[in-house]
């Protein structure tokens, strides 16, 4: 069935990418709330939502296709909204469809590289964005940020490895004092009598008698 994405999040057909975000925002947080009602009153704001989310991407969709170079600082502000929302295909969608790439949309582009933890590509676009504007301390400052967090080195865990040597070393030594304890003709007699006390004292009360001493 065909609808009208501006229809469902509430705007104007010419509106501009910015009003439909802001219209799409305070939407999306009333059926988030509703969602949890009970009964079919929450069943249908979870069906809302999901068709504003669809309705939402297509309105940004024909408002990219229809001017895909002009108003390039809204775009930016979109893409940065994007991926503070967490949705990086939206904020990869908005940059896909520019085709004026300064400074700036290398830098954005960075930014979603880097929430997606692919580092390096990360490292690349800062250093494409640095190429074009190599006065732009902005750009400097969070690559070497970057460069500082995937190059450190990976920290050892020293202290996983000192309890698994004292572990071992206090296993080898309880090992060692039973192998002790076996050399011992005293210590190996007394087991060996306790033992025998032990069986004498049950085999008695069955009616034996290991030992004739006791």
């Amino acid at each position: 069935m065909s609808y009208d994405p501006f229809v469902i999040i509430g705007v104007d057909r010419n509106a501009s990418q910015q009003e439909i975000l802001e219209a799409y925002k305070a939407k999306r947080a009333e059926l988030q709330e509703k969602r949890f009602l009970p009964g079919e009153e929450g069943a249908d704001a979870a069906r809302e939502l999901t068709l504003l989310e669809d309705a939402y991407q297509k309105a940004m969709e024909i408002k990219d296709s229809d001017n895909p170079i002009a108003d390039n600082q809204d775009n930016y502000k979109l893409i940065a909204e994007a991926i503070k929302m967490g949705d990086l295909d939206r904020a990869q969608r908005f940059l896909d469809n520019m085709s004026y790439r300064n400074g700036d949309w290398h830098f954005y582009q960075a930014r979603v590289y880097y929430s997606r933890r692919w580092y390096q590509e990360c490292k690349k676009q800062l250093e494409v964005a640095m190429e074009i504007e190599p006065s732009n301390a902005k750009y400097r400052k969070v690559y070497e940020q970057v460069c500082a967090k995937v190059d450190a080195p990976k920290p050892q865990n020293t202290q996983q490895r000192t309890y698994e040597s004292d572990a071992y070393t206090n296993q080898q030594s309880r090992s060692y004092g039973r192998e002790d304890e076996g050399d011992s003709a005293g210590g190996t007699i007394c087991r060996v009598c306790a033992t025998l006390w032990c069986l004498d004292s049950c085999c008695e009360c069955m009616g034996g008698d290991l030992i004739s001493c006791c």
